[in-house]
C-alpha cells in the first residue's frame, strides 16, 4: 500500500445510488483520495466534486476496465456502489488482491447466501431467528390452508429496493399469480406481509473481519413522503430503498440484529431490513454490503465507511462509537450539465 493517501475505487456512482452515498461518507470523514467508475455516461458521479476522478466503463469489457484502473492508479480498495455490483466483486475477491487492491465488502459465502431469499431464510429459520413464514411459489399449499394474508411474493434473486414486488390479498391471487409463473415457480419467494409499517427498521451490523460484530444502529423508518414509498393501498405499504426516520437506541433489537448478522456469517457490512412483530424484530430483506442509508448513518456519529476501512488499514478491532438519537431526512440533489461538458 503506498505511504500517500489511501485510494478508494468506488463502482457504481449513479445518482441517488449506494455509491454516491459511500462517497459523502468517505469526504465527511476525509484521509481517502475517491474514484469512481460507472458504465453510463450519465451517472450523476461524473459531475460530482465527490470524486478526485471518475471513468466510464465499457458496457460489455467493464470488469477488464476496472481491473485497468486498479493497476492504473494504484487504487487500494475497491468498493462496490450496488447490489449487482457487490455479487460480482464478492466473487472476484482474489482478483482484485492480485491487482493490488483489496475488495471491501462481505465474504463471497455471505453474499450468495443472502442473494437468494430462500436460502436465507431457510438458514435463518434452522438456526432458530425469528423471521416470517417463507417459502417458493412452487410450495404454495403451504400459504393456500393458511389464513396469513396479505402475503408478499418477490423475485428470489435481486428484489432489493422493493424491486418487482407484488402484494397478495387471498389464495384466489396466489394462484393466480402461481398459474402465471408455473413455468418459473422455483424463481419466486412468497413471504407473510409483517402489517406494522409503524415499526419497520433498516438495522446496520459492521461485523470485523474475523466475523465478530463490532455494533449496530438503528433507524425506525417513516412515510410521509413518496420517496421511501415503493407501494401503498388501504392495507398495505411497500417501503422503497430510501430510508428516513429516526435513529434510537434499544439495546435488545441491537443484540437481536447482530445475532442475525452472526447467523449468515457476515465480515463486513451488513443491513437489515425488518418490522417489529410482537416487539420482535423479523428480517424480511438482508443485504451484506453498506446501506444507501450510510451516510445517514455517519451524520449520528456511525461512519460505517471509515470505520470498515480504518480497520482494514491498521488491522485493529474497530471501536464502534455510541449512535447519537434524532431524525434523519434527505432530499434530491439536482445539477446541470452543459452540453460540451464530456464525463469522466
Amino acid at each position: 500500500m503506498s505511504s500517500s493517501r489511501p485510494k478508494v475505487l468506488i463502482w457504481g456512482i449513479a445518482g441517488a445510488s449506494l455509491g454516491l452515498e459511500i462517497a459523502k461518507s468517505l469526504a465527511k470523514d476525509g484521509g481517502f483520495d475517491v474514484l469512481g467508475a460507472d458504465i453510463s455516461p450519465q451517472a450523476y458521479g461524473h459531475y460530482s466534486d465527490l470524486f478526485k476522478q471518475t471513468f466510464v466503463l465499457n458496457g460489455v469489457s467493464f470488469l477488464s476496465d476496472v481491473f485497468k484502473i486498479l493497476s492504473g492508479e494504484q487504487i487500494d480498495f475497491l468498493i462496490a456502489g450496488g447490489d449487482v455490483v457487490a455479487r460480482v466483486c464478492a466473487g472476484i475477491e482474489e482478483d482484485v488482491k492480485a491487482a493490488g487492491a483489496v475488495y471491501v465488502g462481505n465474504n463471497e459465502a455471505t453474499v450468495k447466501t443472502c442473494a437468494d431469499k430462500h436460502l436465507c431464510f431457510d438458514l435463518l429459520s434452522r438456526q432458530g431467528i425469528p423471521c416470517p413464514p417463507t417459502h417458493l411459489l412452487s410450495e404454495t399449499g403451504a400459504f393456500s390452508y393458511d389464513a396469513t394474508y396479505p402475503i408478499i411474493v418477490k423475485p428470489r434473486i435481486e428484489s432489493g429496493g422493493s424491486r418487482g414486488i407484488s402484494i397478495l390479498y387471498n389464495a384466489d391471487d396466489l394462484h393466480s399469480f402461481a398459474s402465471l409463473h408455473a413455468d418459473d415457480a422455483n424463481s419466486w419467494i412468497c413471504q407473510e406481509y409483517l402489517k406494522d409499517s409503524t415499526n419497520e427498521l433498516t438495522i446496520g451490523v459492521l461485523s470485523q473481519r474475523d466475523g465478530t460484530a463490532a455494533g449496530s444502529i438503528l433507524l425506525r423508518r417513516t412515510f410521509q413522503n413518496m420517496l421511501s414509498v415503493h407501494d401503498r393501498g388501504q392495507e398495505h405499504l411497500i417501503s422503497s430503498g430510501s430510508s428516513q426516520g429516526e435513529f434510537f437506541r434499544d439495546g435488545d433489537i441491537e443484540a437481536a440484529a447482530m445475532q442475525i448478522a452472526d447467523a449468515v456469517g457476515s465480515s463486513g457490512p451488513l443491513n437489515i431490513q425488518c418490522r417489529l412483530k410482537n416487539g420482535v424484530i423479523m428480517p424480511f430483506e438482508i443485504n451484506p454490503r453498506f446501506s444507501a442509508s450510510t451516510y445517514l448513518r455517519a451524520l449520528a456519529g456511525v461512519n460505517e465507511v471509515s470505520l470498515f476501512l480504518n480497520h482494514l488499514l491498521s488491522g485493529s478491532p474497530i471501536r464502534y462509537p455510541v449512535p447519537s438519537e434524532g431524525l434523519a431526512l434527505r432530499s434530491f440533489a439536482e445539477c446541470f450539465v452543459p452540453s460540451q461538458q464530456d464525463a469522466g
